[in-house]
């Protein structure tokens, strides 16, 4: 009786690849929606004359949230 054991492990490699992956993804695209944010912001303050120390805490609410 032959035991195979290479498929399991080609399984588990796959599987390692695909969550790095993901992983990425979603660190890239924190980062994009993060900096997206930073600058709407700027633009909200300027535009509608909010005092900086007012954009800090609706910056900072957001990252705790």
């Amino acid at each position: 009786m032959s035991v195979e054991t290479k498929a399991p492990r080609e399984l588990c490699c796959s599987k390692l690849k695909l969550f790095l992956v993901s992983l990425s993804f979603v660190y890239f695209a924190k980062a994009f929606g993060g900096s997206y944010m930073k600058s709407s912001i700027t633009q909200i303050e300027r535009g509608f004359d909010i005092p900086s120390s007012l954009i800090g805490v609706i910056d900072g609410s957001f990252e705790m949230g």
